[in-house]
């Protein structure tokens, strides 16, 4: 490991390393219903985990496909017009 004066880590350059989009939800994920929630009682007021990332209406990994304890699953919306349903 090299430091610098200042004690700080030098690490090397990330240009050519991949790129992803954080979105604080993932495959696995356990999820409950939240404040924007639009589906009446699809989940039952269980929770849920997700199940995939995928795209709604064209728009790439804007959804979540999610597997709810109640027994049912369903794709939902991530942050269209600013809600996380």
């Amino acid at each position: 490991m090299d430091v610098d004066e200042g004690g700080w880590e030098i690490v090397q350059s990330r240009r050519t390393t991949k790129q992803i989009q954080a979105r604080g939800i993932y495959p696995g994920a356990r999820v409950c219903r939240g404040p924007d929630w639009e589906y009446g009682n699809h989940d039952g007021r269980t929770f849920g985990t997700v199940t995939k990332i995928t795209n709604w209406k064209g728009n790439p990994a804007s959804a979540a496909g999610v597997s709810w304890e109640f027994g049912t699953e369903g794709t939902y919306r991530l942050g269209y017009q600013g809600k996380v349903s």
